[in-house]
């Protein structure tokens, strides 16, 4: 239907599930910190987002002031933003998200690693993080979204235990405006 109507499918991402925790534990590297959003980050993971995703397909960074709004929605909760720094640095963050309807459901809404500090671990400890986050506060699933060409994101998220439950396809159509 979409096609017929000058859609063409552009990108699929996969949807991944985690039903049981069997990726090892939490291992920060050596002289970085894990620690929890706290007001005034809002600016520093604005930064880091864009750095993190800079050039990839569909993104959009978020304002400081979107960060601000989402991180105090019932769906957030400060503490469920993880950070992994370097002194005072944001080199990692990894945000988890409830289900609007399932509590025994959460998200990994977003998560990435500085550019300028990848092949480290940070990827694997921040997510680690949050899953271990997720878990202590009683959630059952944990769910996340990941373009099916991130390569590197899909063997991670496949080594601590997601799943392949379904996948997106993104459809675009050409608009000419003159």
């Amino acid at each position: 239907f979409v096609e017929n109507k000058g859609f063409l499918p552009v990108r699929r991402h996969w949807q991944m599930s985690l039903t049981q925790d069997v990726g090892g534990r939490l291992q920060i590297p050596q002289g970085f910190e894990l620690r929890h959003f706290l007001p005034g980050d809002e600016e520093g993971l604005c930064a880091l987002q864009s750095l993190a995703f800079t050039g990839s397909w569909g993104f959009r960074p978020n304002t400081v002031e979107e960060i601000r709004y989402l991180v105090n929605t019932n769906r957030c909760h400060p503490e469920g933003v993880l950070l992994i720094t370097w002194g005072q640095r944001m080199v990692a963050y990894c945000w988890t998200m409830d289900d609007p309807i399932n509590e025994e459901k959460a998200y990994i809404h977003m998560m990435g690693v500085d550019p300028g500090y990848r092949g480290r671990g940070l990827g694997r400890a921040i997510l680690v993080a949050g899953i271990e986050y997720l878990v202590k506060r009683g959630m059952k699933e944990i769910e996340l979204l990941v373009d099916s060409r991130n390569l590197a994101a899909k063997r991670l998220y496949l080594s601590v235990g997601f799943q392949r439950k379904g996948s997106i396809l993104w459809y675009q159509r050409r608009i000419n405006t003159g």
